[in-house]
Formats: C-alpha cells, sequence, structure tokens
C-alpha cells in the first residue's frame, strides 16, 4: 500500500517577492517585482544623473558669457525649480513602490525634507537588492548540493559495483 508523505517543498516561501517595509509611521508590504526595480534604480541611475546633467547645462547658459551675471533671486528661482523637479521625480518612484500618493506622504510626515524622501530611496534600493542576492545565494547553495549530492551518489553507485 502507498502511504502519503507531507513532503512539499515550499518554493514559494523560499522565493518570496513581497517583503514588509515600515517608513514614515506607516507599514507596507513592498512586491519585489521588475516596476519597482525599475522605479528605484531609473530614479537613482538614469533621472538624478541626468537632472545633474541638465543642471550644468541650464547653469551654464544661466551664467551666459560672464558679463551678465545673474541676480541672486534668479539663482534662488532656478535652485528651487530643480529641487521641485528631483522631489517629484522622487515622489513618483516612492508612489509606484508603495501606492499612489505615498510619495507626497512620505515627504510631509518628515517635515518636508527631500533629502530624508532620497535617503529612503537610497536605503529601499539597497535593503530589496540584499534580498536579491540572498535569493540568489541560496539558490546557488541548493544547486551546488544538489550537484554534490548527485556526485556522491554516482561515487557510491561505482563504489558499490566494484
Amino acid at each position: 500500500m502507498y502511504m502519503a508523505m507531507n513532503n512539499v517543498i515550499d518554493l514559494d516561501n523560499k522565493l518570496s517577492l513581497t517583503k514588509n517595509v515600515r517608513v514614515a509611521g506607516k507599514d507596507y508590504s513592498v512586491k519585489i517585482s521588475d516596476e519597482v526595480d525599475k522605479a528605484l534604480s531609473f530614479l537613482t541611475n538614469l533621472d538624478m544623473p541626468y537632472q545633474l546633467f541638465e543642471l550644468q547645462s541650464k547653469v551654464d547658459l544661466l551664467e551666459g558669457d560672464e558679463t551678465d551675471v545673474p541676480s541672486l533671486e534668479q539663482y534662488h528661482e532656478f535652485t528651487e525649480s530643480e529641487l521641485n523637479k528631483t522631489r517629484e521625480s522622487a515622489f513618483n518612484a516612492l508612489d509606484k513602490v508603495f501606492g499612489e500618493g505615498e510619495g507626497r506622504r512620505i515627504y510631509e510626515y518628515y517635515n518636508e525634507s527631500t533629502k530624508a524622501v532620497m535617503t529612503i530611496i537610497d536605503l529601499l534600493q539597497e535593503e530589496l537588492g540584499e534580498v536579491m542576492k540572498q535569493r540568489n545565494k541560496t539558490a546557488k547553495n541548493h544547486y551546488q548540493n544538489k550537484n554534490k549530492n548527485r556526485n556522491n551518489n554516482q561515487n557510491n553507485n561505482q563504489n558499490n559495483k566494484k
């Protein structure tokens, strides 16, 4: 008679794509996905460097040929405009990770600090990257052990035949 055994390998648990995150006084379940990855990495790897490049180009235009020096007020307006663009990009990234409107809510929670929002994005990217490294390490160890066991079984079978 065949006896049923409860030997379920729970890959869902091993490959969990949801992590709980607490930020700005609220708990979130973040689903690690290409969309979340893209939102965070586009902001830090593409959007921010491009905005810095664009910023330098605009500063050069603002300064002109050095005969027409911009006023302090023009610099303030320019800086404020660029900070607003950076903040909006950060809000969009956080909205994709935590849900619509959460970027602004988080910003307001941290006393309207763009630096705090950017720090959160950096930390999120770091933590979610660490999850992916751990998952890859687990998979690598599993396959190394599987191959090692297969080789040991083959060697044992060969030794038993002798």
